[in-house]
This record gives structure tokens, C-alpha cells and sequence, in this order.
């Protein structure tokens, strides 16, 4: 016997977040939807542009995250260099 349970765009949410490909059922649209499926479509078209948002919101900072490395990199090589030439100019070689 199958059960079936009913996933709220809040559990959807949470589910994604741990790695799992959930998709909330989607009425389909004709002329005779009821209030509850004008809702729910309504609710799933918000959490499809809230997941869309997140996951530029991901890209973006992982960008930022990629330009912080670089810079760090590029400051610890700067900082490298001048000792180098410090050594270089007191006769250490």
C-alpha cells in the first residue's frame, strides 16, 4: 500500500538545501481550477524564482569567494618579493 504525503513549498526548500531533488505536485492548468490550485500554482511559481535567486545568489559568491583567493594569493606573493629584494640588497647572496 502506497502512502502518499504532501511536501509544502517550505519542506521543498529544506529538501533542496540538503542536496535531495524534490518537485512539489503542480495542478494542471485549465479553465476550472479551484482557489486551493490557483494558490498552489501561484505558491510553486514564487518557489521556482526563490530557488532560481538562490542559486545565482550561490554563483555570485562563490565568485567573490574565487576574486578573496586571488587577491591573497597575489598579496602573499607581493609580500615574497619584497623580502627577497630586502635580503637581496643587504648581501645575503
Amino acid at each position: 500500500m502506497r502512502r502518499e504525503i504532501e511536501i509544502t513549498p517550505a519542506d521543498v526548500l529544506r529538501l533542496r538545501a540538503l542536496g535531495i531533488k524534490a518537485e512539489p505536485e503542480r495542478p494542471k492548468r485549465t479553465n476550472s481550477l479551484t482557489r486551493d490550485d490557483e494558490i498552489i500554482i501561484a505558491l510553486n511559481d514564487q518557489l521556482a524564482d526563490l530557488a532560481r535567486s538562490e542559486r545565482r545568489a550561490w554563483a555570485e559568491a562563490r565568485r567573490w569567494r574565487l576574486w578573496g583567493s586571488l587577491c591573497a594569493i597575489i598579496a602573499a606573493v607581493s609580500l615574497v618579493s619584497q623580502i627577497i629584494v630586502v635580503i637581496a640588497r643587504r648581501g645575503g647572496w
